[in-house]
Parts: C-alpha cells; structure tokens; sequence
C-alpha cells in the first residue's frame, strides 16, 4: 500500500515505511514547535510580570510625590521640627517651606498656617507635597 501525494501537478507516490518516516518526522517537528511555543508564552508571561511590577512602582512614586490639595489633607507636624515641604500658592506659585500650625484667632482661625524656608507667611496655598521622603519610606 502506498500514499500518494500531488504537488504542483505532479504525484509522488509514498510506499507505506515512507510515510512512517514522515509520519514520525511531522510529529517530531510538531513536538518542537509546541516545545518553542511554551517557552515564547513563559518569556512573555515574564515580560507581562516585569511590566506590571514597574507599573505598580510608578503609580506608587506617582501617588507619592503628587501634588495634595490643602481640602484633601494637610501635612502632619511632627513633635520636633517641620516637615519640609513645597506648596502651591493660588495653584501656580511654588515655595519651599513648611507647615507651622493653625491659626488661633480672627477670621483665619482654624485655617492652615505655611511659612516658606524663610519663616514668611504663605497665603492662599492650595496644594502642596513633601519635598523629601520619611525615613524608612522606600518607592
């Protein structure tokens, strides 16, 4: 028994152990592409894995060093000393500086005291962010 196989018009005629041999061959030559394929899935799926990972690192530096609304949360004051910082003043204005506490009186009482690095008053700041990160804060 035989095989018979047309390419461009023309027959070739396969005896039976020929088509073992090319049986086993295709196979062979399936078994290396399925091979090729799983390792190209596993480099991507690492690729997808290395991408994700510094996506999620730079959405955290971005959350980190974002410019904060004075509405959203104010800076904390630490026990000794200043945090410092840089605020926005009428949203455009940067200054360098730091929270120095809370009015006490008139009609500021209650709002946000900020003083910029020389200890002026800064007035209606509107955003500000740490200039530096605590200590043991990582990104």
């Amino acid at each position: 028994m035989s095989i018979v196989i047309e390419i461009d018009g023309e027959k070739y005629f396969l005896p039976e152990p020929a088509m073992h041999m090319r049986t086993a061959s295709l196979f062979v030559a399936v078994e290396q592409l399925k091979s090729q394929l799983a390792a190209e899935k596993d480099a991507y799926h690492r690729t997808c894995e290395r991408e994700l990972d510094y996506a999620t690192q730079l959405a955290k530096a971005k959350e980190k060093n974002r410019w904060i609304p004075v509405g959203e949360r104010l800076p904390e004051n630490p026990e000794h000393g200043f945090i410092e910082i840089e605020m926005l003043q009428d949203g455009i204005t940067p200054h360098g500086g730091y929270l120095e506490g809370f009015y006490k009186n008139g009609a500021s009482a209650g709002r946000p005291c900020f003083r910029d690095s020389n200890g002026c008053t800064v007035n209606n700041v509107t955003h500000w962010r740490p200039t530096t990160l605590p200590k043991g804060d990582k990104i």
